[in-house]
């Protein structure tokens, strides 16, 4: 693997793959595409990361570079920050959806999404309904390799206050310990867990992968 394009770099778990990245001496090239102005990146003496700013409503006009060897889809907001239900799709479902489009077309062999435990297309809760549309979507593609991986609440330093987020991590903190057996996925997981366990599985590709919150703790 020397040649990737993330999207998402400026996220949680997207910002922890991007140094990941530029520390992997087998990388080459990071392809980081946003919406934003370039992102500071540090610790790039080589210039591995080409940055191209894109409109995101724009993505079924973009052609994806040929000779990229896996994508990684980090994008994700929450109900409160989009601000409606169709916002909030949007960017979880539609985005991805084109993003996978264009790998796909691009032959991109590999595609890695984060996505969220308790993801199902059956869910009575509407932001587990969209990931698991998401995931159902992304099958229907047929990549040669798909990595999906479910974390639980995330922790790690964000750029923006999120309130029932930190009250959440709070009363996880207190009671997660309780949780064991299959209950492990729904232990709090460090942002830097996820990057790593995306990492690992794109330099070990095994056809159709869903990597649970829970078997990410691991790394």
């Amino acid at each position: 693997m020397k040649n990737v394009i993330v999207f998402g770099a400026t996220g949680l778990v997207g910002g922890k793959l991007l140094q990941f990245l530029l520390e992997d001496e087998s990388i080459a090239n990071i392809h980081v595409w946003g919406r934003g102005n370039m992102p500071e990146i540090k610790n790039d003496s080589k210039g591995k990361v080409k940055y191209r700013q894109i409109n995101f409503d724009q993505l079924q006009n973009i052609s994806f570079p040929s000779d990229v060897d896996a994508c990684f889809c980090c994008l994700g907001t929450t109900m409160k920050k989009a601000g409606s239900k169709e916002a909030f799709a949007k960017v979880d479902y539609d985005y991805v959806k084109q993003i996978g489009v264009n790998a796909k077309a691009a032959h991109i062999p590999h595609f890695l999404v984060i996505s969220a435990v308790d993801a199902n297309v059956q869910s009575g809760f509407y932001y587990n309904r969209v990931k698991g549309k998401m995931e159902q979507m992304l099958l229907d593609i047929e990549f040669e390799h798909l990595s999906i991986f479910r974390p639980s609440l995330l922790l790690g330093k964000r750029k923006e206050f999120r309130f029932f987020e930190e009250l959440s991590i709070k009363l996880m903190k207190i009671i997660g310990s309780l949780f064991v057996g299959k209950m492990k996925n729904y232990r709090m997981i460090k942002a830097k867990k996820v990057a790593l366990a995306m990492l690992h599985s794109a330099k070990n590709p095994k056809g159709i992968q869903i990597i649970e919150s829970a078997e990410m703790q691991k790394f």
